[in-house]
């Protein structure tokens, strides 16, 4: 296998376990070119967070995007273990990873999309609503599973990764976000300076394995901030699957004005319930609520209230949110009986939390 020099920048050849020859081009992660290549590549965040993309290097050369050592062990890196999103190559490379199989692959797209409509929820918080070219993309089939995410991209900004949040249909052109503002955040900085409803951009997607595992087990939702928006996709799928469960969602916010999908949730339960689906709870818990404010519901933070009612810890628990939160989350679940494999989550990472660079 040879590279090739373009530009003064280089390409190079990724040969795969599975027999597949990739094309990585200059600038671009190992993992972003597997998945524009249709190569049914493991992976949820795309940050260098989750791990879920780790693949073994066999031999050649690359340049580490971020210290891997914040998601794998030890003995996975004397192995020769790496984060593919966030590897880039200085040489033909040979990797082993395991692939997911056909039930698991979803073919990725792109297409150019406007924002048509923006609505505020919470003074950090937007709905976005963002249009494709239905001509662009495959007909008869949902472009993304429940839980996952889409790539929105502006012409001078890299891209941002936010979950669809709404259940999937075929054919649809339409999709929905709830987007939080993030200090530093050059898309968030940008979408909350001034109206953007007529912005162009690029979309594409999807990306990401958390999802609706369609079982008869009772659910445990917990999610913060933006973290609504996966759930509500994944509750949404689950409504209309009618497979019966109950569900116990767990939302956590600063105060009673971060509060937001009041009335979206409240419909879902009248549904659920209406559809002999079983019992459904919504729980919100508010951390810096004022102790003299007229609010009547749960203080603290979400985790304190996962073990509140005293509800046994079974079925499939399903977390979204920034990392501190799912990892304390996990760590309560794990250590009062629910199983590790029962559990699935989506971390939110932005400028405040995502891994420290590596030197080059």
């Amino acid at each position: 296998m040879f590279g090739f020099f373009k530009n003064k920048k280089q390409d190079y050849e990724t040969k795969i376990n599975s027999g597949e020859m990739l094309i990585v081009r200059a600038g671009d992660n190992l993992l972003k070119a597997a998945l524009e290549a249709d190569i049914a590549w493991p992976h949820d965040c795309r940050v260098g967070s989750c791990g879920t993309c780790k693949c073994k290097l066999v031999d050649g050369k690359i340049k580490a995007l971020a210290d891997f050592s914040y998601v794998l062990e030890g003995d996975e890196l004397q192995d020769g273990y790496i984060l593919a999103c966030q590897t880039q190559l200085r040489s033909n490379v040979t990797i082993e990873v395991d692939l997911l199989d056909d039930s698991q692959k979803q073919n990725h797209w792109e297409s150019d999309a406007v924002i048509t409509e923006i609505n505020d929820l919470t003074h950090d918080i937007k709905e976005v609503i963002i249009e494709i070219d239905p001509n662009d993309l495959p007909k008869g089939v949902s472009l993304f599973h429940a839980g996952q995410y889409a790539d929105l991209k502006l012409p001078d900004l890299e891209g941002r990764n936010y979950s669809f949040a709404t259940a999937p249909h075929a054919d649809q052109n339409q999709f929905k976000f709830y987007i939080r503002k993030v200090p530093g955040g050059e898309f968030t900085e940008w979408l909350f300076k001034e109206e953007r409803t007529g912005q162009s951009l690029k979309m594409s997607g999807p990306y990401g394995l958390f999802g609706l595992k369609e079982d008869e087990l009772p659910m445990l939702c917990i999610a913060g901030g933006s973290g609504m928006s996966a759930i509500i996709s994944v509750l949404q799928q689950a409504l209309e699957s009618g497979v019966k469960r109950d569900v116990r969602f767990i939302f956590g916010a600063r105060t009673e004005a971060d509060l937001y999908c009041g009335d979206l949730i409240s419909q879902l339960a009248v549904d659920w319930e209406k559809n002999n689906l079983g019992k459904f709870v919504y729980i919100p818990c508010l951390s810096q609520e004022k102790e003299d404010s007229s609010w009547e519901g749960r203080m603290g933070s979400c985790i304190d209230c996962i073990l509140d009612d005293g509800v046994a810890l079974s079925g499939q628990a399903y977390l979204c949110g920034p990392p501190g939160m799912i990892d304390a989350a996990i760590d309560v679940l794990v250590k009062n009986g629910m199983s590790n494999d029962e559990i699935f989550f989506d971390k939110f990472l932005d400028k405040s939390n995502a891994n420290p660079i590596a030197s080059a």
